[in-house]
Formats: structure tokens, sequence, C-alpha cells
């Protein structure tokens, strides 16, 4: 694992190059509050420390899921939906990463999820340090950051004269 840096100025054109590839989920701003929300142009996620109302778990694990869609008439059709897309979570924190990896081991064990896996393992993780701890956060008191040390694509950790 390689160590760089990138300054906060270029982050736009990083945020441009995942939305290329990727159907990319972030923090978005809205009343006050966070939530993980689909990236879109011009949109900025916000990468400090904040507990989102809506958490990046909905990306792996959305609400609805599409299992099958049937036709009748010349004859039965059924059609599993593709779960190929290519998806990035942008500005996870540390304790979103560690509740992932809760997930994994819970759709991961005795009875596998296909669908969260087929999602998970087209993920990508791009963690980020949180350089302040939220007044609403207890990830200290359960081991789960404020920093990351592994299980991420790309961490970023905002540092002084960015």
């Amino acid at each position: 694992m390689g160590i760089g840096s990138l300054k906060l100025d270029n982050l736009d054109t990083l945020i441009e190059k995942v939305l290329d590839g990727y159907l990319a989920y972030g923090p978005i701003a809205k009343d006050g509050e966070y939530a993980f929300e689909l990236i879109k142009p011009g949109i900025k996620p916000y990468l400090g420390c904040a507990v989102t109302m809506l958490p990046a778990k909905h990306v792996l694990q959305p609400v609805n899921q599409m299992l099958f869609s049937f036709w009748l008439g010349n004859g039965f059709k059924i059609e599993e939906p593709a779960l190929d897309t290519k998806l990035a979570i942008l500005g996870i924190s540390p304790c979103d990463v560690h509740a992932v990896l809760a997930l994994d081991r819970v759709f991961g064990g005795t009875f596998v999820d296909p669908y969260y896996w087929e999602r998970r393992k087209n993920t990508l993780i791009i963690a980020a340090n949180c350089t302040e701890v939220a007044r609403e956060s207890f990830c200290t008191s359960w081991g789960t950051g404020p920093e990351l040390y592994s299980n991420y694509d790309l961490l970023l950790t905002e540092i002084a004269d960015g």
C-alpha cells in the first residue's frame, strides 16, 4: 500500500475521475443534516466527520432490491437483473467502514446473500479519516475510529495547509 498526497484544490479532479467510472455515493448536506446519496456532477460530498441520517449501508443493502422479473406470453421467461454496476462509497467514515465489515460477516456467514456480495465486490471504498470527532460519535468507545488503518481502497486524511 502506498502513501501519496493530494492538494485539497485537486479533490474535485479525484471526484470527477471516480464519477467517470462508478456510480458514486457520499455524504451530501440536506437541511443541515448529511445523508449518503448519489453524487451528481457539481455536488460535493462532505468529507469531514459527520453522523449521517442515511448511512452508507444503504448503498450495499438498498431498501428495495429487484430479485427477478418475469413475463407471461409466448412461454414463461424469468430474468435476473444485472448486478455488475461499479459502485463507489466516497467519504465513508472509519466507524461506517467497521459497520460495512459487520454487514460482511452477517451476509457472508452461514447463509450468504448473493445480492449483497455482488454489490460489495463491485464497490470501491474511499474512506475519510475524522480529523475531529463529532459530538454524537462514540467511535473511540468502540475502537472504530476516528482513524482507519485497513479495509479501504483509498484513504483520505485532511492535513493542515491542505
